[in-house]
């Protein structure tokens, strides 16, 4: 499993993408948006940590190759 301190995900408010620590995820803390105020709140469960490190990690990378598609050769 890759070594990351925090995660990209989606506020389910207003849809812009939040740095969150992944020990807040295994905690279930809430917190603020920092963009519309809302209460979120995270919660992994143990278990499904990896497969969300995982699949979080190639949705950051299609939306790096969709915002830079020309560092990533595709025009």
């Amino acid at each position: 499993m890759p070594e990351l301190e925090t995660l990209l995900l989606e506020c389910p408010s207003c849809s812009i993408l939040i740095d969150v620590k992944i020990q807040d995820c295994k905690d279930g803390r809430e917190f603020q948006c920092p963009i519309c105020g809302e209460m979120v709140c995270f919660e992994i469960p143990e278990e499904q940590l990896e497969r969300t490190i995982n699949e979080v990690i190639r949705r950051q990378q299609a939306e790096l190759k969709r915002a830079f598609r020309l560092s990533f050769g595709d025009v």
